[in-house]
């Protein structure tokens, strides 16, 4: 919908050609790596978990926005449960997700672990999408681990 006003109103408004540009070359790098680097890495580490008896999944969503009008950010998600249960959602279970922000042109790395009276969330990281390789990837992971799974994790 455009905003009533002089056309220089209007244009504040949208982004210009460039800025949507950059935005969506950006998202298409954004979503090679979390194609190619990412999620093999989630999934073997998943593998592994699974080996020693924690269930774990894998969710990915396009950037969008949502019914209520906010962005929702493009991402890629581990979510680990405790042993033998299954991880119904974000809500309950430890993740950590690899986070593109469009606007920023930069990948956050996002922890969120489960305390006693709910839940903690912190800021691991962030990366220009070409600095992002599999060792990253796995150290972050591999450092998140002990704490989502409450011991250490070989």
């Amino acid at each position: 919908m455009l905003h009533e006003g002089s056309g220089n109103e209007q244009r504040a408004a949208w982004p210009t050609l460039r800025q949507a540009l950059d935005r969506y070359f950006f998202l298409k790098d954004a979503e090679h790596i979390m194609t190619a680097v990412i999620e093999p890495v989630m999934k073997e580490i998943s593998m592994k978990l699974r080996s020693r008896g924690h269930e774990s999944s894998i969710v990915r969503e396009s950037q969008s926005i949502s019914d209520s009008g906010y962005l929702r950010l493009r991402h890629i998600s581990l979510i680990i449960a405790a042993r033998k249960t299954k991880p119904a959602g974000l809500a309950k279970h430890p993740v950590i997700a690899f986070v593109a922000n469009s606007e920023k042109k930069m990948v956050w790395v996002l922890e969120k672990t489960i305390v006693p009276d709910g839940s903690k969330e912190r800021n691991a990281g962030e990366y220009q999408v070409a600095e992002i390789t599999r060792q990253i990837v796995e150290k972050h992971i591999r450092r998140f681990l002990p704490e989502a799974l409450g011991k250490t994790v070989s």
